[in-house]
């Protein structure tokens, strides 16, 4: 169940920029590393359960990407690689 704890490290740094620059997130992409053995789908259901309806997160798209490439540095684990801002 580590997803659960990366995926909250993500909602948190996603939350904190939002505060940051005033306004709510309206997508995040997460990409998921060739080696990290998490599965896409636990990240989103994880995602899911951590959001709280007040949150600045809430309603925002989620992308999950798949990466294949093993040399990637960031290839065992998950990691945020872009947030939009704006109320849609």
């Amino acid at each position: 169940m580590h997803e659960h704890g990366l995926v909250l490290d993500l909602v948190r740094k996603a939350e904190a920029l939002s505060d940051q620059i005033g306004e709510p997130v309206s997508s995040l992409v997460i990409t998921v590393g060739a080696l990290s053995g998490i599965d896409p789908a636990h990240v989103a259901r994880h995602y899911e359960l951590i959001l709280k309806p007040d949150s600045p997160l809430a309603g925002a798209e989620l992308e999950i990407e798949l990466s294949d490439d093993p040399d990637d540095p960031g290839a065992a684990t998950i990691r945020l690689n872009a947030i939009g801002f704006g109320g849609g």
